[in-house]
């Protein structure tokens, strides 16, 4: 860190390990107050953050400094001051104006949550270190900008699971349409038990799981398959063949003609590159020139794609067109399916084969790191080092009887390296990722790039080759054209509940800790899973998540609760609550009778009074139907309704004079129902309601008081219905396609 004044202009120079240029930030403010005070300000500043990491001198510069200089240049020009006078009263009036100013600050955009925890975080301790330091006289008293926490579990923006998109800001031009019944973690699960939701989630999350780790070792395979398949096709050419080829000097394949290609006429034709899609080993020869350009470099900065293509062995437009690129017999040779080559670009196509990594392998080989050691974060890992200043080795081998491989990443907030025995998913990574950047690694160190000890090297675009300064994670979901994905690689992914806005290496890394606490209901399993404190895996990770799908279980139990209560005697009930299936809402209104005995509260007696006698089991059949509890789908419930009841009257007489017995006995493909059950059901209440013997065994299981006062007024209604069904049409689907009116 380095402080420059430049004709009244305050300019910081800080060194990015992860750029080899400098990275500069201007305090134009600060450069106008001349004051001995501020001087001595900037070296405390400057002994504060000296050796800490990169992120932390930025945040120190745009959290403290800088807005620190533009108060004094207002504060002292509207105190009509020239210089910040060096007593206590002074002070104290410049730090509690400066809180007032910092609240109230329009050159930001933060909230007033953020601003007030960046007072306390960051602002504070810097003024107490310059007290330390002797530059503010001590008896300062500094304000407390503390808000009261918010009484929630989460924030519903930014969601920590996998699968779990964020929520977007709705207005006035959205339509409002009606939420499907599995947007939540757990789907439509809000009327079951409390362990049959908690297993719910569980087993979403396992499957989401997964599914991720499948695409994420497909992926990988095919790379080092497709890398192996390019590494065998440059051995086709021998470097004897390569000096000869080079020293003849003349790189063309033949000369194109009207006729077609002659290979002894340049006079005639048009002059055909060797590494044109026309000659047959085309590709080949193209991998052993990138082979033999990549190892000629003195500089990495020089491998582009202008360079490559200035070569008279490649095509003016190689890489970028595909009729330009000999594409196609790779294209025979790759593990990707035919869908896949049609989303990843030409020049990726090739580096797969050549043996450079692109962003997305880099961004794919990060998530299987995260999802194997979630004690690393992702930052640790994209800026993970193969050797340390003196050229010792992060990654160990060990020389037991079991050998085993322990890689450690620096991770600067926590102030250590955290290591980690590498699994077998890991050490295959890992040993992809040390072959195909040997080569890339040798043309930076040769060049004295400082970026060659990184773990990831690769092709950039528009920046050629050497470690990225961020991998971001929008290579996993993204959905443009411009570049692959791993979502379009893989569009399973998308329909598990993966797509745009709902994976990236965080939630990887949350959804790990989950899993964990799942597995053995610890914290500190999830502790040692994340290698984070007792105190950060329980307010970031368990409850955090957990408790968001629980309240939202609550509430929507409630909110349903509500709808059947309005609804109950109308006929789209089904349509408004929040549930799938007739069998659901009365198990959800089985469970709510049980729940919720009667004094409980207003909408317990106002259940019992609605479906008390409908679900409630009488204390002395209780104890003879413990053994014998049928779920929902052996069960029968059927609404006492004279508009049902009389158009099932009508269905029963035109059924049997309409469908053949075989009609009557095809069942629906998706309910299992066949005409006959209707037939039946309507002979059984007929039977209920007109005979005495009937209703008395029937008495148990179903009202036959109200039901002969139903069937009284439905009796009437059965001709007129029984008309219109005769004008109907029914379509019967299954072997044979049968058609009646």
């Amino acid at each position: 860190m380095n402080f420059v004044r430049i004709n009244g202009l305050l300019v910081v120079h800080l060194k990015d390990p992860r750029s080899t240029k400098p990275s500069t930030r201007e305090l134009y403010e600060l450069g106008k107050v001349n004051d001995p005070v501020v001087e001595r300000i900037i070296e405390a500043f400057k002994r504060k953050l000296i050796g800490s990491p990169f992120r932390s001198q930025v945040n120190g510069l745009g959290c403290f400094l800088r807005p620190l200089g533009v108060f004094l240049n207002s504060w002292i020009a509207d105190s009509s001051k020239k210089t910040v006078a060096f007593d206590l009263a002074s002070w104290q009036a410049c730090v509690c104006d400066f809180a007032v100013w910092w609240l109230v600050r329009d050159d930001s955009k933060a909230t007033l949550a953020t601003r007030c925890g960046v007072w306390q975080r960051v602002v504070i301790p810097f003024f107490e270190y310059l007290q330390e330091e002797d530059v503010l006289p001590f008896g300062l008293v500094f304000p407390k900008l503390k808000l009261p926490k918010e009484q929630t579990s989460s924030n519903p923006q930014q969601p920590k699971l996998i699968g779990e998109s964020p929520a977007m800001a709705v207005s006035e031009e959205h339509a409002i349409e009606k939420a499907p019944l599995d947007r939540t973690l757990a789907g439509p699960v809000f009327w079951r038990a409390d362990a049959e939701y908690l297993d719910e989630i569980e087993t979403t999350l396992r499957e989401r799981d997964a599914m991720l780790a499948s695409a994420l070792d497909d992926y990988w395979l095919k790379l080092i398959k497709d890398y192996r398949t390019g590494w065998r096709l440059k051995r086709q050419i021998s470097d004897v063949e390569w000096h000869a080829q080079e020293a003849a000097g003349d790189w063309a394949y033949g000369y194109y003609t009207k006729a077609g290609i002659t290979f002894d006429d340049p006079k005639v034709g048009r002059r055909m590159p060797l590494c044109t899609p026309l000659n047959p080993r085309g590709h080949v020869w193209l991998l052993r020139f990138l082979q033999h350009f990549l190892l000629g470099l003195e500089d990495a900065k020089d491998f582009n794609l202008k360079a490559i293509q200035t070569h008279p062995a490649v095509c003016v437009s190689c890489f970028k067109h595909p009729r330009r690129t000999p594409i196609e017999p790779l294209r025979r040779l790759t593990a990707l399916s035919n869908e896949q080559f049609d989303v990843i670009p030409t020049a990726a196509f090739f580096w797969r084969f050549f043996g450079l990594l692109s962003m997305l392998d880099m961004a794919v080989a990060i998530t299987i790191l995260i999802r194997e050691h979630a004690n690393w974060t992702p930052e640790a890992i994209a800026g993970a080092k193969l050797l340390d200043a003196h050229g010792k080795s992060y990654l160990l081998i060990t020389d037991s009887t079991n050998p085993a491989e322990i890689f450690s990443v620096d991770k600067p907030r926590a102030g250590s390296r955290k290591c980690a025995i590498l699994s077998k998913r890991s050490i295959r990574v890992v040993r992809h990722l040390l072959r195909a950047t040997a080569p890339v690694r040798d043309v930076l160190r040769r060049s004295g790039n400082p970026h060659w000890r990184y773990l990831f090297l690769g092709y950039m675009r528009h920046k050629g080759l050497g470690h990225p300064s961020s991998i971001p994670s929008s290579l996993l979901n993204r959905r443009e054209m411009v570049e692959a994905s791993l979502v379009r690689f893989y569009p399973k992914l998308t329909q598990a509940g993966l797509g745009v806005g709902t994976l990236d290496f965080s939630k990887v890394r949350a959804t790990q800790g989950v899993l964990a606490w799942f597995d053995k209901g610890s914290v500190k399993a999830v502790k040692q899973r994340l290698g984070n404190s007792y105190r950060v895996s329980i307010e970031h990770y368990i409850p955090e998540t957990l408790l968001a799908a629980w309240n939202e279980r609550i509430i929507r139990r409630f909110q349903n609760t509500l709808v059947v209560l309005a609804a109950a005697e109308e006929d789209y009930l089904l349509e408004v609550v929040d549930m799938p299936s007739l069998a659901d809402l009365h198990r959800f209104l089985a469970q709510l009778v049980y729940e919720l005995p009667p004094g409980r509260s207003p909408i317990a007696d106002r259940l019992q009074a609605r479906f008390g006698e409908r679900y409630r089991i009488d204390e002395p059949e209780s104890e003879n139907l413990n053994n014998q509890k049928k779920t929902p789908k052996e069960s029968l419930h059927v609404r006492l309704n004279p508009s049902c009841i009389a158009l099932l009257l009508a269905y029963r007489e035109w059924a049997k004079t309409q469908l053949s017995p075989a009609m009557q006995q095809q069942a629906d493909r998706q309910t299992g129902l066949t005409p006959a059950h209707f037939i039946e059901l309507a002979g059984m209440l007929q039977s209920a309601a007109q005979s005495d013997q009937i209703g008395k065994d029937l008495s148990r299981v179903l009202n036959v008081k109200l039901l002969r006062q139903q069937f009284a007024q439905a009796e009437p209604k059965v001709a007129a219905l029984a008309v219109q069904l005769d004008k109907k049409s029914l379509t019967f689907e299954g072997k044979n396609h049968e058609r009646c009116g």
